[in-house]
Formats: C-alpha cells, sequence, structure tokens
C-alpha cells in the first residue's frame, strides 16, 4: 500500500512521527505561501517600497548625471519651468472655459424667458383677436398649395404633356 505522498505504508510509530512531521512542514510552507499570496495588503506596501526604491534610484542617478552635465541640468531647470508655465497656463484657460460657460448659461437664460415671455403675448393676442391668425394660416396653405400646382405643371411640361 502506497502514501499520497508516494512512501510506502509502514507500521513503525518512530517512522511514523518523522513522516507526520514532513508532511506538517510541508503542509505549514504552502500554507503560509498561500497566505502571502493572499495578503493583498502586505504585497501592495512591497511594491509601494519597491517603486520608492527604483524612483530614489532614477533620482539619484539623474543627479549624478546633472552634476556630471551641467548643461543637462539647465535643460531640466528650463523644461521644470516650461512645464510650471503651461501648467498655469492651462489653469487660466480652464478658468475663462468655466467663466464663458457660465456666460452662456446666463445668456440663454434670460433668452429662454423671453421667449416665454413673447409666446405667451403671441398666446394672449391671438385668443383677443384670431382673425389674423386665421388669415396667416389660410396664406399658408395657399401658398403650399400654388408651389404644389405650379410643380405638377413643370413636371408636365418636361414630360411632353
Amino acid at each position: 500500500m502506497s502514501q499520497p505522498s508516494g512512501t510506502p505504508a509502514t507500521s513503525d510509530p518512530e517512522q511514523l512521527r518523522r513522516q507526520t512531521e514532513r508532511i506538517r512542514s510541508e503542509l505549514a510552507e504552502t500554507v503560509d505561501a498561500l497566505a502571502a499570496k493572499a495578503d493583498v495588503k502586505s504585497r501592495a506596501k512591497d511594491k509601494i517600497a519597491q517603486t520608492r526604491e527604483q524612483a530614489q534610484q532614477k533620482v539619484n542617478a539623474l543627479g549624478e548625471r546633472a552634476r556630471e552635465h551641467p548643461a543637462t541640468a539647465q535643460a531640466g531647470e528650463v523644461a521644470a519651468q516650461a512645464k510650471e508655465q503651461a501648467t498655469v497656463a492651462a489653469a487660466q484657460a480652464r478658468e475663462k472655459a468655466a467663466v464663458a460657460a457660465a456666460q452662456a448659461r446666463e445668456q440663454a437664460a434670460v433668452a429662454a424667458t423671453q421667449a416665454r415671455k413673447l409666446s405667451g403675448q403671441a398666446r394672449e393676442g391671438a385668443r383677443r383677436n384670431p382673425v389674423p391668425v386665421v388669415v396667416g394660416g389660410v396664406a399658408v396653405v395657399t401658398g403650399v398649395l400654388l408651389a404644389l400646382r405650379l410643380r405638377r405643371a413643370r413636371r408636365a411640361d418636361r414630360s411632353g404633356r
């Protein structure tokens, strides 16, 4: 008969104890490995520490290069100044856009209020005196009918009737 680990079964108590201790040890290592993989918080801390160390190494290397090549350091300063100016310009542009948007919203609200007022006045005028509205409607219908009749006449002329 064989054990799951591939070792033959034995009835010797001492050998069974050693085998049990070995299996416990292997199991403890497996559990520790699984726990380490499952511990997201400590893995994240390790990754942060590793990233911080890499960043520090890069800073040190750049500092060394700047000491070796002063022109490169000056170019870096100029680039930093340009970046700062671009950041300020972008902030100013965002602020101006926000002001323009607020003004546009305010003007749209005023225009909407005026349109509602004018439409209300037009409705009230039509209620008081509906004759101009009816005459206007008749004029529109007459114009549409005349346009359709002219179109038919032109088509008839083209087709040779």
